[in-house]
C-alpha cells in the first residue's frame, strides 16, 4: 500500500531539517576547537628569504599573480628560467621553527600572508581554515 503524499513531504521536511541541524552543530563544533586552541602570531612570511634559501642565491620571489596564492620563487639554471609554487606553510617553519604554519588573512592580497603557531605549542592547530599552510602544504589560499 502507498503512503500518501502528505506523509512522504514531511518525512522529507524532517530529513532536510535534521541534515541542516547537524551542519550547523559540526560547524558549532569547529569554531569552539578555534577558540579553546588560541593561537600566537609570529609575524609575516618572507617569501624572499625562502627561494634565496631552497634555490640558491640566485633565486627570488615574483608576485604572478595579485593574490594570495600567486607567489612563485624564480630561478635561472643555465640558460632555464623556471618559476616553483611558495610553500608558505614551509617558509613559516624556515623563518619561526617547527609547529608554525601560514594563513592568508586575505585570499585577495599576497601581502595578507602570516605565520601563527598554537598557543600551547603544539604545532598545527585543530579546526583551522582552509587559508592555512600546513605541514607541508601548498602556497594557495
Amino acid at each position: 500500500m502507498a503512503r500518501p503524499r502528505a506523509v512522504r513531504y514531511v518525512g522529507a521536511l524532517l530529513v532536510g531539517f535534521c541534515g541542516t541541524w547537524l551542519v550547523g552543530e559540526a560547524q558549532h563544533l569547529a569554531t569552539k576547537v578555534r577558540v579553546d586552541r588560541p593561537e600566537v602570531l609570529l609575524g609575516g612570511v618572507d617569501p624572499f628569504a625562502y627561494c634565496t634559501a631552497t634555490l640558491g642565491a640566485t633565486a627570488t620571489a615574483a608576485l604572478v599573480v595579485q593574490d594570495a596564492s600567486g607567489w612563485r620563487c624564480a630561478s635561472v639554471f643555465g640558460d632555464l628560467f623556471r618559476t616553483t609554487a611558495i610553500d608558505m606553510g614551509d617558509a613559516c617553519r624556515r623563518q619561526h621553527g617547527s609547529g608554525a604554519f601560514a594563513r592568508a588573512a586575505e585570499r585577495s592580497s599576497p601581502y595578507s600572508w602570516q605565520c601563527w603557531r598554537d598557543a600551547a605549542g603544539s604545532g598545527d592547530p585543530a579546526g583551522s581554515d582552509a587559508a592555512d599552510q600546513r605541514r607541508g602544504g601548498t602556497s594557495s589560499p
